[in-house]
């Protein structure tokens, strides 16, 4: 039996992610993710305050929120074209170099099995962006997502090939609202 583990874990730290997967489910794992932590343990709530910033961007101004979270929904900001959107650099890319090395090293003390791979879980775009933003503007929004390293998950997975191992790097198959 295999099992699949989708992204966030309930845990504090990336190393007790590790050490305690390993541990109950070390034989049972191809794959472990880092489990989300600290500021990513709410799946995509996380990229608000990256959308929010942008210049790109405003509040709506009828003052509509987001009713789960109460987030203000956003729209294109006066005066700007859809095609004019663009984002930097998201922060995934950033969180998973950082927790590679914490796998590698849970890996080589034996907490992790020998053969299991990192995950790398990325939510679709269209998650992210279709739960803050207003649907006049969730396609310009979207787009400029997608482009905006470190999507599409192919450089995404190609920006850690400078620390990672190879055949360290897994992704699962599933396709529900992230892309794994």
């Amino acid at each position: 039996m295999k099992v699949h583990l989708v992204g966030s874990i309930g845990l504090d730290t990336v190393e007790d992610v590790f050490r305690t997967v390993g541990k109950e489910l070390g034989p049972h794992l191809q794959r472990v993710p880092d489990g989300e932590i600290g500021g990513r343990k709410l799946w995509i709530s996380w990229q608000y305050p990256l959308l929010r910033a942008s210049a790109y961007l405003r509040p709506d101004p009828s003052g509509r929120v987001r009713p789960t979270n109460r987030f203000p929904l956003l729209t294109l900001a006066e005066g700007v074209a859809p095609a004019d959107v663009r984002f930097g650099e998201l922060g995934y890319a950033r969180e998973a170099r950082a927790s590679y090395l914490d796998f590698v090293a849970a890996r080589d003390k034996g907490e992790l099995p020998k053969d299991v791979r990192f995950q790398v879980s990325l939510p679709t775009p269209f998650a992210v962006v279709s739960s803050v933003v207003l649907p006049d503007a969730e396609s310009a929004v979207e787009v400029a997502y997608e482009k905006a390293p470190p999507h599409p998950p192919s450089r995404s997975l190609h920006s850690m090939g400078s620390v990672q191992r190879d055949g360290d790097l897994g992704r699962p198959k599933n396709r529900c609202g992230a892309l794994c």
